[in-house]
């Protein structure tokens, strides 16, 4: 169990290349939260409200008040952003689960791009789907008063335990989508998978996410000692490649220890 946890960290170091999706990935993420959100609020708002003779620039100031553009323009900002995810995700499992090279794991990732946006898709929509709901019933819950209260609050709690089991059983899909190449099938065994083994697949990602946190902390203090410098973002920056290639390399590392005949 504990080397399942802590050997990520040494085959990183062992191959570096290993941190290359997520350098990429980080990358484009950063270039796509400066300048993908003004070029679709252009966009949609030449869509929906043209007016001859006048330029973007001059509707922008009215744009930023329109809430739902803002809305639609965050939601496809963060489905972009998902979906390359889902390509680090990818690479960094297929390069383990298959024992090829980074770079080709990277390259299958992007010929392979209808297989891996079909699961971002998927688990985008259900993603938001369950958020919504969430945030529906904590306003009933502001709402009610006295015994619906409680009833409301009990409901709460179980959507969100009913939330962390569905996250726990789908934890593995973007490893299994590397070896299967089928985003159905990979969704179906990552549900199987954990099939006799659930509180071994929960106390793995219950470590896990332990580790993550730690490194989580130590973004969070550099930020704090570090405010608006160069080093500090440097810092930030390691911190946050590091830790999302742990991620995946400990999920696609379990992956191949227990489930190779998935």
């Amino acid at each position: 169990m504990f080397g399942l946890v802590f050997s990520p960290f040494v085959r990183m170091v062992r191959n570096p290349l290993l941190l290359l999706p997520t350098l990429v990935f980080l990358a484009v993420s950063y270039l796509l939260m400066f300048f993908f959100l003004d070029a679709i609020a252009d966009v949609l708002f030449f869509f929906f409200f043209p007016v001859p003779g006048v330029s973007a620039d001059l509707m922008l100031p009215f744009l930023v008040t329109s809430i739902p553009l803002q809305v639609l323009g965050v939601l496809l900002f963060l489905f972009f952003s998902f979906a390359l995810f889902c390509w680090m995700a990818f690479s960094i499992s297929r390069s383990m689960l298959t024992d090829k090279p980074v770079l080709d794991s990277m390259l299958e990732g992007l010929s392979n791009w209808m297989k891996t946006g079909g699961l971002a898709v998927a688990l985008f929509c259900a993603g938001t789907l369950y958020f919504a709901l969430g945030a529906a019933l904590f306003f009933l819950l502001s709402l009610a008063e006295g015994a619906s209260l409680m009833l409301l609050s009990l409901l709460i709690l179980a959507y969100f335990l009913f939330g962390f089991f569905l996250a726990l059983k789908f934890s593995f899909s973007f490893a299994l989508l590397a070896k299967t190449l089928n985003a159905r099938k990979a969704l179906q065994e990552s549900w199987n998978a954990s099939r006799g083994r659930f509180w071994h697949v929960l106390a793995f990602l219950f470590l896990v996410a332990i580790l993550y946190s730690v490194f989580l902390f130590l973004m969070d203090a550099v930020l704090g000692l570090f405010p608006e410098s160069v080093l500090g973002d440097a810092v930030f920056l390691l911190l946050a490649l590091i830790s999302l290639s742990y991620l995946q390399v400990a999920l696609a590392g379990y992956c191949k220890a227990h489930f190779s005949s998935a």
